[in-house]
């Protein structure tokens, strides 16, 4: 199994959500859910994609009708499968699949309570990064200022433009930062695995934007944190989207930025207080007695254990300081 096998199988148990809403937009797809087919949109995710960013002709208006027609009424859990090309015939587009991911993700922290905080991921880059070598995978808005604090830093980027480096330069880039940021996009083009795998074990990672998935099964694969954003209101988000004339920066209505960090505990903490864990981190929700969060119970909080568990994968690697730094798991590859 990898990533994305991974992450489908921790929401295999979630509720029955079926596809109410869909929007392809000139920058993001966005796939709505609710228990009813018949009833507004109760969660959404989304999935960057920038398919009509640069063409003045693209009408985000029919294209949102024509996918709506295309999904409305299937389960989301269908759809999402769609993140793995082949894997379900008639799944669907891969944005589409990672935008239905992403709603059963955030549908997943919300129900567990998860600890989220606010950190912005442009923010906790520079801050991480000051005085170290740092990578940026995709071209953010406002990215110059991250790079200022930074002793080296490099930029790769799809279509590079200045000094950007092509996303061919991945495998000789990456390995030499301390420090790593990774646009969430990458889920939805199928690169996020490989790319997790060039990162060095001692680096920090962060994935950054609104397609990155809410879910600590990344923390397995070896990110530290996740800078992404919970859709609160589904109606108003795709409502948004579908229309054209708006241009949702620097944050898009009906959304708020989220943030999700790799816990840590000491084997005799008591529960409730932030642990790193050894293998697949799928033990997440927030105690209600815990101030920043818990690590008791299951992720997600409706299974009784996860589909597809594995526990027990990852063991702890050296850095080469020789601390061991357990549950970052690695595979040979690289970005496709």
């Amino acid at each position: 199994m990898g990533l994305l096998s991974d992450l489908l199988a921790s929401v295999g148990d979630s509720p029955p959500f079926v596809a109410t809403g869909a929007v392809a937009g000139r920058r993001f797809t966005a796939v709505g859910g609710a228990l009813a087919p018949d009833a507004p949109p109760a969660v959404a995710g989304l999935a960057y994609t920038a398919q009509g960013e640069a063409d003045p002709a693209y009408d985000p208006v029919t294209a949102s009708a024509a996918l709506a027609g295309e999904v409305t009424g299937r389960p989301l859990l269908h759809l999402a499968q769609g993140v793995i090309p082949g894997l379900r015939p008639g799944a669907g587009r891969l944005d589409v699949g990672a935008a239905a991911l992403n709603a059963l993700l955030g549908a997943a922290a919300v129900a567990a309570g998860a600890a989220l905080g606010e950190e912005n991921g442009l923010d906790l880059l520079v801050r991480l990064s000051a005085g170290k070598r740092l990578a940026i995978v995709g071209r953010f808005p406002y990215l110059d200022g991250s790079r200022l604090t930074a002793s080296r830093s490099w930029v790769l980027e799809l279509d590079p433009e200045g000094d950007d480096l092509p996303a061919a330069a991945a495998p000789e880039v990456l390995p030499q930062a301390d420090v790593v940021g990774i646009t969430g996009s990458t889920l939805a083009n199928g690169t996020l695995e490989g790319l997790l795998a060039l990162c060095r074990p001692d680096a920090t990672v962060v994935l950054i934007g609104p397609t990155t998935p809410l879910s600590p099964v990344l923390f397995d694969y070896g990110a530290d944190v996740l800078c992404g954003a919970l859709v609160d209101d589904p109606p108003r988000t795709l409502a948004v989207l579908a229309d054209g004339t708006l241009k949702p920066r620097p944050r898009i209505p009906g959304t708020r930025v989220v943030s999700l960090r790799r816990p840590e505990r000491r084997p005799e903490a008591p529960c409730g207080a932030l642990r790193r864990v050894r293998g697949p981190a799928r033990l997440r929700p927030t105690s209600s007695s815990a101030g920043r969060g818990a690590a008791c119970g299951t992720w997600p909080p409706w299974a009784g254990s996860p589909a597809g568990s594995t526990a027990g994968r990852g063991a702890a690697r050296s850095t080469p300081g020789g601390s061991p730094r357990p549950g970052r798991r690695r595979r040979r590859g690289s970005p496709r």
